[in-house]
This record gives structure tokens, C-alpha cells and sequence, in this order.
């Protein structure tokens, strides 16, 4: 399937994006399964946490 613009930047983006436990990116690392984007800049980004810990780190005020 190919990529729009706005998949390709995000994509870009995460390869910048460092897991901190092996110390690579979440798209080296194989962490992000799956990016949507659509024309109106709505962004979907599919991913495997590294630990069932991360989850709560994201929420955390």
C-alpha cells in the first residue's frame, strides 16, 4: 500500500523517536505496527509498548 505525505513525515518523525531501554527507535526497534494519516490531519499511530508500565506513563498528569 502507499504512503501519503502525512504517513511519510510521521514515519519520519518516529524513526527520531527513542525507546529508552534499547536505546534505538520504536521503528527500528519494530514498536509501531501500523500509521494512518488522512488529508485533514487526523493521524492514527499503532504501537507495542515495551512494558506493561509504559501504558501508565503516558496518562501521567
Amino acid at each position: 500500500m502507499k504512503m501519503n505525505r502525512i504517513e511519510e513525515k510521521v514515519w519520519e518523525a518516529l524513526r527520531k523517536v527513542k525507546d529508552p531501554e534499547p536505546k534505538v527507535s520504536m521503528v527500528d526497534a519494530g514498536l509501531i505496527k501500523k500509521v494512518e494519516g488522512r488529508d485533514e490531519g487526523i493521524v492514527t499511530v499503532k504501537f507495542t509498548l515495551t512494558t506493561p508500565f509504559a501504558l501508565t506513563l503516558i496518562y501521567w498528569p
